[in-house]
């Protein structure tokens, strides 16, 4: 079994619970997250591997029979915001990474405008860690809403585990609200890509305009877009049925969209709960 426990990556018997061995991060890295962890059977050219992710958006591939760390690499733009949330995905030899912001709560205690930090969905050499391309929801944060309180385009971030379509080449993620103006048509949505380039097939927007973030638990401060949306974002991995032409994709609002794989278009939705 593998787990984490704090800086620690653990591998232990799952009968005896005897540990096997032990990886901590160095300085510069955080807690794992728990959801990162992911194995990789041993392939033609490596060993099986345990890729996994902390809190502070590095990467370490670690050689799942002795504990040796084979490498490690930030995937965030800027430091101490991007981290990984989400499971990482595995195909024809690339590691898909999500990476989402913490500014949106931290923006709360952090000098300066809100927000300079996006989402991003991040492919890597599984072998050695080089980046072969990154997506980012938004351009970076240039525009101001307010000057000194409010810097944009940002948010767009992708909480949780993409999921991979081997018969388009494609790789779907969710998005989270923008966390100030300028809104983007990449929030509260699901984006494919190409798996080979990053390049963009469709967007589905669920809803316009959805700007929040921390600050928003006080209507009054400056740092709050106008006006401020409702954090609505799609925070699970969508889900390609078994047909391989649908993808279910449920969001914070209570609504669960179904998705034609091949284009974005909607086929249905459903309001099932009040959403929060």
């Amino acid at each position: 079994i593998f787990m984490t426990s704090g800086r620690q990556l653990l591998a232990v018997n799952r009968k005896s619970g005897c540990q096997y061995w032990a990886f901590t991060t160095g300085q510069e890295g955080g807690n794992f997250r728990s959801a990162s962890i992911l194995f990789v059977p041993a392939g033609k050219t490596l060993p099986a591997v345990v890729y996994a992710a902390d809190f502070n958006g590095y990467v370490y591939a670690v050689n799942a029979r002795t504990g040796a760390a084979l490498w490690q690499k930030f995937v965030g733009t800027i430091p101490f915001l991007h981290f990984v949330t989400g499971g990482m995905q595995h195909h024809d030899g690339k590691l898909f990474v999500p990476v989402s912001s913490k500014e949106v709560l931290a923006t709360v205690i952090i000098p300066g405008p809100c927000c300079r930090s996006h989402g991003m969905l991040v492919a890597l050499d599984a072998a050695t860690g080089e980046v072969l391309w990154n997506y980012h929801t938004t351009g970076e944060a240039l525009e101001s809403a307010l000057p000194g309180e409010r810097i944009g385009p940002n948010g767009a971030t992708v909480w949780a585990t993409p999921t991979v379509d081997s018969k388009r080449n494609a790789i779907y993620i969710g998005t989270g609200q923008n966390y100030t103006e300028p809104a983007t048509n990449t929030s509260d949505a699901i984006i494919s890509l190409d798996m080979d380039t990053g390049a963009v097939n469709w967007v589905f927007q669920a809803r316009q305009a959805d700007t929040w973030n921390g600050n928003c638990g006080n209507t009054e401060s400056l740092r709050c877009p106008r006006p401020a949306g409702h954090d609505f974002d799609f925070g699970a991995a969508p889900i390609l049925l078994d047909d391989g032409n649908t993808l279910i994709a449920g969001d914070k609002s209570g609504v669960v969209y179904s998705i034609q794989a091949g284009s974005g278009a909607l086929n249905w939705s459903n309001k099932v709960s009040l959403g929060s």
